[in-house]
């Protein structure tokens, strides 16, 4: 256990607690999270010498310390030009770490490599992809987005699809076309984040699409609020029936939510 405060840790040997195998998920990102806020040149150094490891181990550990790695707003260049490097790594492990440190649009210069990934036959590079590429209004990452939306892999669609419906500023046809189809997703957590997308974007249909989604055996709360955010009273004995429906299934919060809907709709 190295619990504590790691500030007056010498950098090699927090290099070493990082390195360090089957320790539990705790102990792994203290250290990892600490060297982070090193932001000295020594430091820095010390950490990419970590890249070229031919141990699959090191190169991930080195693109997680460089997700944490903040100067200013922006990563140094020296940093992005290494986890766009270890995008291109042999081992899926570390592609997945890289593209999670350039998480929620960080670097524009990643969005060609970033997009290349996205038929990689691994689902948490997939997933780390979209998360990399949420926030960009680019073309290219835009495309990407779209296409991972469809993904077979639940956690990469939920992924996409909160990236694309996030982006409300964003009204291209094809990013609309992706979130109006997930309304009909198997899952109702990623109908939810379609939904509310759409709610931002004041899509013609809106009202319609959100009382189908009411209708679902399955309504997640994030349906919920974006029926709060529609404000119809078409939408009021959907939602009625839906507390008749869950009443004594589902925990205070889900209620709390379900209840606001139902105001703002009466």
């Amino acid at each position: 256990m190295i619990h504590g405060d790691l500030k007056d840790v010498p950098t090699e040997r927090l290099i070493e607690l990082s390195l360090r195998r089957g320790t539990t998920r705790r102990d792994h990102w203290e250290p990892i999270i600490e060297l982070g806020k090193r932001t000295g040149r020594q430091d820095l150094l010390k950490t990419e010498a970590l890249a070229p490891s031919s141990n699959w181990f090191h190169r991930k550990v080195c693109a997680e310390v460089f997700g944490h790695y903040k100067v200013s707003k922006e990563k140094p260049r020296s940093v992005e030009r290494i986890l766009i490097r270890l995008l291109r790594d042999p081992d899926h492990r570390v592609i997945a770490a890289s593209a999670n440190s350039l998480w929620a649009g960080k670097c524009k210069r990643a969005i060609t490599t970033l997009a290349a990934l996205r038929q990689n036959r691994h689902a948490i590079v997939r997933y780390a992809v979209a998360g990399a590429l949420f926030g960009l209004d680019e073309p290219l990452a835009l495309e990407t987005l779209v296409a991972l939306a469809s993904d077979t892999a639940r956690t990469v669609r939920l992924c996409a699809t909160f990236g694309l419906g996030s982006m409300g500023l964003c009204n291209s046809p094809n990013v609309v076309a992706a979130l109006v189809k997930n309304v009909g997703d198997k899952d109702s957590m990623i109908v939810g984040e379609a939904l509310l997308g759409l709610v931002w974007r004041k899509h013609p249909d809106i009202v319609n699409l959100t009382s189908m989604a009411l209708t679902r055996e399955a309504v997640d709360r994030l349906t919920l609020d974006a029926a709060a955010e529609v404000r119809d009273s078409v939408l009021l004995p959907k939602l009625l029936e839906l507390k008749k429906r869950f009443k004594g299934k589902a925990d205070e919060r889900y209620f709390q939510s379900l209840n606001h809907a139902i105001v703002m709709c009466s």
